[in-house]
């Protein structure tokens, strides 16, 4: 049985043909698709799978311009009141990583606090220290 000669141009089309790698490198994709953090209802499933997404691009190497990371930084910030605690762990991841580019990061230390507190849910307090000693180091 012969091989099949595999060349850079047939896993581009392998690539292509999944259809996740357009998806997971389309910024401007990702970017409109973040109106689902001002739904309301708040959809913890969709909010995780596009946090995770935005994760991945960056994670990727991916940059996004500071307007950019602004608006996804604070889109993701207004899921800290949801109560999901596997959505609140990734919004804390990604407002860890975003925080490097956007801008007026710092006026989330009280929201980010809050979940440091003594009275606060257990779950909650490692991510929110990783993501407020991330925020503070980066200013």
């Amino acid at each position: 049985m012969p091989k099949a000669k595999m060349n850079a141009h047939s896993v581009k089309e392998d690539e292509s043909a999944s259809g996740l790698s357009s998806y997971y490198n389309n910024k401007t994709t990702i970017i409109q698709a973040a109106r689902v953090f001002n739904e309301s209802p708040i959809s913890p499933r969709k909010c995780r799978a596009l946090l995770t997404h935005i994760v991945c691009l960056l994670y990727a190497g991916e940059n996004f311009n500071t307007q950019e990371a602004t608006t996804l930084f604070f889109g993701a910030t207004k899921l800290l009141q949801h109560k999901d605690a596997a959505l609140r762990q990734a919004v804390y991841l990604a407002i860890k990583e975003l925080a490097t580019t956007a801008e007026s990061v710092i006026m989330l230390t009280s929201s980010i606090q809050k979940d440091i507190q003594p009275n606060a849910e257990v779950i909650y307090r490692p991510s929110a220290i990783r993501a407020l000693c991330d925020i503070i180091d980066v200013r």
